[in-house]
């Protein structure tokens, strides 16, 4: 509701008497005494229910604590999610040490310094957020107490390894600088060192210990997409759960053979838009008659009759770890051999879409399809064969 405040129209479900001058604040007084206004806290007063209270201040939250707080900087875990509440808990760093409990949210200042270089101002007002050097060393540091103020050392190096993933090199680097830059003016003299470890040994450089997955095969020089496999084990997980059917062998005649290869082959490349008369492929792969005009095409559905139809490729099972890189050539090689300028045998080395998808980095290729397997052979009965991640590109 829009109220007057002597010649100010103000919304009341939140004033603040920082926004207020010295006439407005004494009429907001003169409300509050009639009880048309309440008193949030010091300085904060409401027209609205008290129960609508928490949603206006999740609504106006960085409004409200510019005001109680002016030239805080959003900290610790708060900023490391981006300025929300966790756990509807807020850290600022600011001038003091306190707690500060509001309808639907925890303040908890962190007696630090002010905004340094890097550090931006937030929606127009004295509030700050800080760099990514400072976010990143402030969790590094110790958590004491009850509320835990810092994500850790292990959140940071997923954090890391992200933004290396998403921007490269370069970007690690000019964290790395930034924080040299502002690390003593913050007392993170030991989180900067922490930091620069962690850096340096994703980038290759130094040799600390690195505490996640992700981490440690980036740095024996073989990573591999985190995403990618969180959500081949959600569908591992999901095939452990349910009761297959097991369907009996149908091919078990040489023309059911036959049928079941040519099947797979036409519509195997259909899909991928390799599309032919259904008499053309069969003169195809029964005469092995290759099309003039269309040559390389031929070959792609001869190519993939061969390794279904020959049982030493259609009944082979993927090997774990390592050995699996192999198989996947040797596979393509076979399948790709008409056509050298796909690379027959080698892995990609160019980024690859489908509509909004984007295929796993060549980087991480070995290292996915590696990671890739376990949980595969953990699903249920007869799914690993069919849980084969050729979602990776």
């Amino acid at each position: 509701m829009k109220r007057s405040l002597k010649n100010t129209t103000i919304d009341d479900s939140l004033i603040l008497y920082a926004e207020l001058n010295d006439a407005e604040i004494r009429a907001a007084q003169r409300h509050l005494k009639t009880g048309l206004f309440k008193r949030i806290v010091s300085g904060v007063l409401s027209a609205s229910p008290e129960e609508e209270w928490p949603a206006i201040i999740a609504l106006h939250r960085i409004r409200l604590l510019a005001a109680l707080f002016p030239g805080a900087v959003i900290g610790y875990r708060s900023a490391f999610s981006g300025g929300m509440p966790v756990d509807g808990v807020m850290h600022l760093s600011y001038s003091y040490k306190r707690v500060v409990d509001l309808p639907g949210l925890q303040v908890v200042l962190v007696k630090g310094h002010g905004n340094v270089q890097g550090d931006q101002p937030m929606s127009g007002r004295n509030i700050f957020f800080p760099s990514q050097a400072r976010m990143l060393m402030e969790n590094l540091t110790q958590s004491r107490g009850a509320i835990r103020k810092a994500t850790g050392r292990v959140a940071v190096e997923e954090r890391l390894i992200s933004i290396y993933e998403s921007r490269g090199p370069d970007a690690l680097n000019r964290i790395r600088e930034e924080a040299r830059t502002i690390a003593a003016t913050l007392e993170f003299e030991k989180e900067c060192n922490i930091l620069h470890d962690l850096i340096g040994s994703i980038l290759g450089t130094k040799s600390a210990r690195l505490a996640t997955a992700a981490g440690q095969a980036l740095a024996a020089g073989t990573p591999f997409d985190a995403r990618r496999l969180a959500l081949f084990e959600t569908l591992a997980a999901t095939l452990r759960a349910l009761p297959l059917m097991q369907k009996p062998l149908s091919t078990t005649t040489g023309s059911a053979r036959f049928n079941f290869a040519f099947l797979e082959s036409y519509f195997s490349n259909f899909i991928e838009g390799t599309e032919f008369d259904l008499s053309e492929a069969r003169r195809i792969v029964l005469e092995g008659k290759i099309i003039d005009q269309r040559p390389k095409d031929s070959h792609d559905i001869l190519g993939v009759f061969r390794q279904a139809i020959d049982p030493g490729w259609s009944n082979q099972s993927m090997a774990p770890g390592e050995a699996v890189l192999h198989q996947l050539q040797q596979r393509h090689l076979d399948l790709m051999k008409e056509r050298p300028e796909a690379a027959p045998g080698d892995f990609k080395d160019r980024e690859n879409f489908a509509e909004n998808t984007t295929f796993v980095s060549p980087k991480n290729v070995r290292g996915t399809l590696n990671h890739s397997f376990p949980p595969c052979r953990k699903s249920s009965n007869g799914a690993p064969r069919s849980t084969t991640p050729t979602w990776i590109g």
